[in-house]
């Protein structure tokens, strides 16, 4: 039994650049694919030394569990990492291909070979790890048991995993030139899946486990369901929702591996580094510490990779790596610290700086014929002991440096005379980085649902709530909406940030305290936090007022005892009470949402706002607001205020015994009692919610209607807002029944009252036979 790596087929198929396992293993041989390359990094088994980026030829062979393998012609290594170079035309045998046209593929379906899902024939201990690619079309694949692999090609697909560690991807292929790409629907199913939905506005669901899920480009929706995943919106206006489990959303980076490929350097300057799916920059300055000295850097084709070589007279100079992304793993080579024989030192100093301007450690390797090392310093001797003066990988310093770090720094101290110029290289750096994922503006919607949840939302107008659970909420760029409630930490970003205190009936306490960061970047109107009926702003306790030292700060202490921190607030509000509206993503304060945003309706879902409008105005017996108390209404949450014509939704067994249906519409002036009063006040604002047709919507906890334009709805509205309404709907202008008719029968004053009475007489009633029971 041979022994060699395991190739990763990324595609089903075999090709440049897939991942090779560099840690051998014992395999069968079924077939000889034929002859190729590797590349790779890592310990040779020879010697137990380090050696990075060796080319190798080697053979390809398909082992009898359906897996590729590379043997080697020369080097073997027991670590490190590898990549193919050249490779023979190759498909997995095992692969279950779909057609160009509309594919049911489970384990009944045939492909042309005569293979079949869970057919006994993929890979895995009992035959079921299938690879299946359906192909263009719009098709239905259920992947079944075990771990797949499975591939949508063109169309808008649906694809389910089943059970098992499944990879799902729905690819970006177009149906036919000039498409759109396809809408895919996708079910990871029980076990720990990868889902890549890729382009087109995709419905994936994880299902099950810890699930990793990146929806790709276009505007997608995407539930994790339970287990601890990590869930990636990208591109587009996505709709994200964790449910339970410790969640990790947004997971703001990506990483990729390269080696550098110089190009041609100036002294100052900068390029691009590229590794297989990601790139990411690097900066280069060079200084120096002497008068009229001069610094040179530039790339040279010596050692055989491309190399940064600096270069200067007798006095230090320093340059200076600064890469725009995280860097770890890196390895690279120093070269000719020490051009010239004679009796001075040249030092040469390394040190790594991380994103928090600390110094992060630097191994040296291969140190024969140095004068001394130091910490980061290498000190190489021109008396001719120096193992560095030329190139080759027996007179070179091998570096590594695990990271994570942001910036590079050398020193150069040349000890030649100010006549001679001293020199050194550096080649044959490779490294691993890791990149901004959501760089692009969208205005993603996302909860975490329950656990304690990881959010990043990236660039654009975010809406996020954590849920229930100790959660991590950063919005980044962008004027996001934040849920923020026992036990969260919210950083706001650049931008104007919206921070709503809501209660979600966690425990207060020790840890569960809350602390919001506004942040200064980028703002207009400064950022806001909305205490709700939580927390009343006379009891702040303030550690900075003055709003040019950064805004706003201090902390208060919740009406159910958690202590609230805050920094870098421009207002805080407080609504008694304020009017919180169902979202899909938590409640909402009526006077931040927008047209565009999701609100929750009784008989339709979840619907988008198509119009917003408030008016303020002068209180008469005609518009003074309706009060509910708490206990007026079963679920009431808050006091809820309404205007006089405001209708509430009244379900009850009653309503089907007097009128014949089972929820009716009652108008809130038709309402009065002890516990439902006209608020005496100068002035009121009202605030309005119009979606494409009436709808119920819950407020407080309650179900009532949204703005309905009709005739009557219509005379509330000022001259400015009917303007604004009609340029959204300008049917309305000539039609006022244009926006159609009431989502339930609205009773008259009389039948109310009588409702109300009967209602009342019913429910003392159940009280009596409660106690007598």
């Amino acid at each position: 039994m041979p022994n060699g790596y395991l190739v990763t087929v990324g595609d089903a198929s075999l090709d440049v650049n897939d991942t090779i396992d560099a840690t051998q293993v014992f395999f069968t041989i079924g077939a000889t694919i034929g002859t190729g390359g590797w590349n790779w990094s890592g310990i040779w088994a020879g010697n137990g030394s380090f050696y990075s980026n060796i080319n190798d030829t080697g053979t390809f062979y398909e082992g009898t569990d359906g897996n590729v393998y590379f043997i080697p012609d020369t080097w073997f290594t027991t670590s490190g990492s590898a990549y193919v170079t050249s490779a023979p035309a190759f498909s997995l045998s095992i692969l279950v291909d779909g057609t160009s046209g509309a594919d049911v593929i489970d384990a009944s379906y045939s492909d042309g070979d005569g293979d079949q899902v869970d057919a006994g024939d993929g890979s895995g201990p009992s035959g079921h790890e299938d690879t299946i690619s359906a192909g263009d079309g719009n098709d239905s694949v259920e992947a079944g048991l075990e771990d797949d692999i499975v591939y949508g090609g063109g169309g808008s697909d649906t694809l389910e995993g089943g059970s098992g560690n499944d990879t799902l991807y729905g690819d970006t292929d177009d149906v036919s030139p000039g498409g759109a790409p396809g809408n895919d629907s996708i079910l990871g199913g029980s076990g720990n899946d990868v889902i890549f939905g890729e382009g087109g506005a995709d419905s994936i669901r994880g299902d099950g486990a810890a699930d990793e899920i990146d929806g790709g480009e276009g505007n997608d929706t995407i539930a994790g369901d339970a287990g601890a995943d990590t869930i990636r919106g990208g591109l587009g206006n996505d709709s994200i929702d964790g449910n339970d489990g410790n969640d990790l959303i947004g997971a703001d980076q990506a990483s990729d591996s390269s080696t550098l490929d110089w190009g041609t350097l100036d002294e100052n300057g900068s390029f691009a580094i590229t590794g297989a799916s990601e790139t990411m920059n690097v900066t280069i300055t060079t200084t120096t510490n002497g008068a009229g000295q001069t610094a040179n850097v530039q790339s040279q084709g010596s050692p055989a990779a491309d190399g940064l070589w600096v270069s200067s007279l007798s006095d230090p100079v320093t340059t200076t790596m600064t890469f725009d992304s995280l860097i770890e793993n890196a390895n690279f080579e120093i070269y000719d610290i020490d051009q010239n024989t004679g009796s001075w030192d040249d030092l040469l100093t390394i040190v790594a700086i991380d994103q928090d301007g600390n110094q992060v450690p630097v191994v040296f390797s291969d140190l024969d014929g140095l004068h001394s090392v130091s910490g980061d310093d290498l000190n190489a001797d021109g008396n001719a002991n120096t193992g560095v003066e030329t190139t080759g990988a027996d007179d070179s310093v091998t570096v590594d440096i695990a990271g994570p770090f942001v910036q590079l720094i050398f020193t150069f101290d040349n000890g030649e005379s100010a006549s001679n110029s001293g020199l050194f290289g550096v080649g044959n750096m490779t490294l691993d980085f890791t990149v901004d994922y959501d760089a692009e503006p969208g205005n993603d919607a996302i909860n975490g649902g329950a656990g304690n949840d990881t959010i990043f939302a990236g660039n654009g107008d975010d809406s996020i709530s954590g849920g229930i659970g100790s959660d991590s909420l950063d919005g980044q760029a962008g004027n996001d909406f934040f849920n923020v409630g026992e036990g969260d930490t919210a950083i706001g970003g650049d931008g104007d940030d919206y921070f709503q205190i809501v209660e979600l009936s966690e425990t207060p306490g020790a840890g569960a305290n809350i602390f919001i960061q506004g942040d200064e970047g980028d703002e207009t109107t400064g950022d806001t936090l909305n205490l709700g009926t939580l927390g009343d702003r006379n009891e702040i306790v303030y550690s900075n007022t003055d709003d040019a030292a950064g805004g706003l700060s201090g902390t208060l202490t919740l009406e159910d005892g958690t202590l609230l921190t805050f920094e870098n607030i421009e207002k805080i509000i407080c609504f008694t009470p304020g009017t919180m509206i169902d979202t899909p993503f938590g409640q909402r304060a009526v006077e931040t949402l927008k047209a565009g945003d999701l609100v929750t309706t009784l008989d339709a879902g979840a619907q988008p706002i198509a119009w917003t409008g408030s008016r303020t105005i002068p209180c008469t017996p005609a518009t003074t607001p309706i009060q509910f108390e708490m206990g007026s209404i079963d679920g009431l949450s808050a006091p809820l205020k309404v205007s006089p014509q405001h209708k509430m939704l009244v379900s009850h067994f009653s309503c089907d015994l007097l009128f014949g249906q089972n929820d009716v519409f009652c108008t809130a002036q038709h309402m009065l009692n002890d516990r439902v009063k006209r608020v005496a006040q100068k002035t009121v604002t009202y605030v309005h919610i119009m979606l494409d047709t009436h709808q119920v919507i819950t407020a407080n906890g309650v179900e009532t209607e949204s703005f309905h334009a009709g005739p009557e709805g219509l005379m509330a509205l000022s001259d400015a807002s009917k303007a604004d309404l009609f340029s959204a709907f300008p049917a309305l202008k000539s039609d006022p029944y244009a926006h159609g008719k009431s989502a339930y029968t609205c009773l008259k004053f009389h039948e109310t009252k009588l409702l109300v009475e009967e209602i009342a007489m019913a429910d003392a009633w159940r009280m009596s036979q409660q106690s007598a029971a």
